[in-house]
């Protein structure tokens, strides 16, 4: 079966789309909005009409568009706890070199001790979707974009 949720993950990154954008318009939390995206629950009608209201397009062709993306998916995303876990440790790295932060910096933001965020970076701790959460905004990002990147780093791997 197509992994919708990231057909619906790529679609945002492909059309500029953040998670918060859609919750804003929808009203509704962002955690409803990333429970669908990362594939919690099923993606509603409502987010598709939402996609549809954000790129001024039909929900008709939104949903075509995402049927296409999960389509192409010769072989869906599908990564073990490792690989995927060590993708993110390097994309949350990365990120945070690109902005020039230290760990202990991205540890005071975060709200966590240096050593956790530390093995954060190095995969010997899997990282929740609320800390993601909270990493992501003190990296003026969002949890979407970071796991995104995080897919790609894994599929290359």
């Amino acid at each position: 079966m197509p992994d919708l949720a990231f057909a619906a993950r790529e679609y945002l990154a492909r059309n500029g789309i953040v998670a918060q954008q859609i919750a804003d318009h929808m009203g509704r939390p962002i955690d409803y909005v990333l429970d669908q995206l990362t594939g919690e629950i099923p993606l509603g009608v409502d987010l598709v009409s939402t996609l549809a209201a954000l790129t001024a397009d039909s929900p008709a062709r939104v949903s075509a568009e995402l049927a296409s993306i999960a389509g192409t998916l010769v072989d869906p995303p599908r990564f073990d706890g490792q690989t995927m876990a060590r993708a993110l440790a390097q994309e949350i790295g990365e990120q945070r070199a690109a902005r020039n932060m230290t760990q202990q910096q991205l540890a005071d933001l975060v709200g966590e001790p240096l050593d956790t965020i530390a093995k954060y970076e190095s995969g010997n701790l899997s990282v929740s979707l609320a800390t993601l959460r909270r990493i992501a905004a003190a990296l003026d990002t969002y949890a979407t974009q970071v796991m995104i990147a995080a897919e790609r780093r894994a599929r290359q791997s």
